[in-house]
């Protein structure tokens, strides 16, 4: 099986794992569970590869939100043996709401959910 498809079938793994995960358990468990998935015996992947085939399986799942989208490319960087950090910032959008958005941050630059008005998110600790 090529690489290419065997990325794709692991992020189709985790985007069924993490739709479901976000519907049933807590986001708390769901965290831990996907940070014990196991490191990947292959060589190292690159981090657009990766967020490729998290794109590609997304599109064809229907995995909507920006969350599930940053915990799937997040666990997959993790297990490929990158340095990537999960962060989820809130603003506000009007008086009373907010709006939160998450993203994936690898080596300071961000490889999934960037939007042009990142500056107005803060981080949540």
């Amino acid at each position: 099986m090529s690489r290419d498809i065997r990325l794709l079938a692991e992020a189709a793994f985790f985007h069924v794992m993490v739709k479901i995960g976000l519907r049933t358990v807590r986001y708390s468990r769901l965290t831990y569970v996907l940070d014990c998935a196991p490191a990947a015996r292959r060589a190292r992947v690159s981090v657009a590869s990766i967020t490729r085939a998290a794109g590609a399986a997304a599109r064809r799942i229907g995995v909507a939100t920006c969350l599930g989208q940053a915990l799937v490319v997040h666990t997959m960087l993790r297990r490929h043996g990158h340095a990537a950090v999960l962060r989820i910032g809130v603003r506000r959008d009007g008086a009373a709401s907010f709006e939160a958005h998450a993203w994936v941050e690898c080596n300071g630059t961000v490889v999934i959910g960037e939007l042009p008005e990142m500056a107005a998110y803060a981080v949540l600790a």
